[in-house]
């Protein structure tokens, strides 16, 4: 499962420096879309999967600072 969320966050990235590559150069075209879309959905998975683990909460009271 780990190998299955680098890949997206990959793929991520590669699509960032997509989206961004053709802003720069003024190029909005369906390609743009597609990769935004795809983006999007990828997040959105992401983020789903982020939700559905366990939270950790970090104590501050049990940490001293002295």
């Amino acid at each position: 499962m780990l190998d299955l969320h680098v890949q997206y966050l990959d793929e991520n990235k590669w699509l960032i420096l997509k989206i961004l590559e053709n802003q720069n150069s003024g190029k909005l075209s369906e390609n743009g879309e597609y990769n935004q879309a795809r983006l999007q959905q990828n997040l959105m998975y992401l983020a789903a999967i982020a939700d559905c683990q366990p939270q950790t909460s970090f104590m501050f009271d049990q940490v001293k600072l002295f």
